[in-house]
């Protein structure tokens, strides 16, 4: 596993992946797909959202996309300080990851691995983002937390709510 950043520890980490956990809970409840994210600088949780492609009529309002476009709008920058880290209940598409590169978001933590998500009938079109990352030849440091807190299950939610 890769190094915690100097700003977090890992239980800081999990419970923020705890929060993006309710967040795309709630996002379920309201139509969305079963994702969350947040955005934290400076050891401080800017922001935490779920996705919204659903109710934007918007296929690329991925919950890492609006947590980064709300986090740098609240931030009043373009760009992240040093640090920066964006925790996400799934492994980030390329859509998110481009986003997270010119964000300058420096370490990425996520619940549920594309190959996962891929084994549940899920993000077809994406690859993992390691791979990804490489091709755009980003630094981010990106760290599977599935083994230690898997948000799988926010598929089997979801799953729930849209078989009725």
């Amino acid at each position: 596993m890769q190094e915690i950043n100097r700003n977090n520890n890992i239980s800081f980490v999990i419970s923020a992946l705890n929060k993006c956990k309710l967040k795309a809970l709630e996002g379920i409840k309201k139509g969305e797909n079963p994702f969350g994210a947040c955005v934290i600088v400076d050891k401080e949780i800017i922001t935490c959202t779920y996705d919204l492609a659903m109710r934007n009529n918007n296929p690329a309002d991925h919950a890492e996309v609006v947590a980064i476009y709300t986090a740098l709008r609240k931030l009043d920058v373009n760009q992240f300080p040093k640090g920066a880290i964006l925790i996400s209940t799934c492994e980030p598409c390329p859509i998110c990851m481009t986003v997270a590169q010119l964000a300058g978001i420096e370490y990425i933590y996520y619940g549920m691995s594309v190959t996962t998500g891929k084994k549940r009938g899920y993000l077809k079109y994406s690859i993992p983002s390691s791979g990804f990352a490489s091709q755009l030849g980003s630094n981010i440091k990106i760290v599977s937390l599935e083994k230690k807190c898997s948000t799988e299950e926010l598929i089997d939610f979801w799953e729930s709510r849209n078989d009725s």
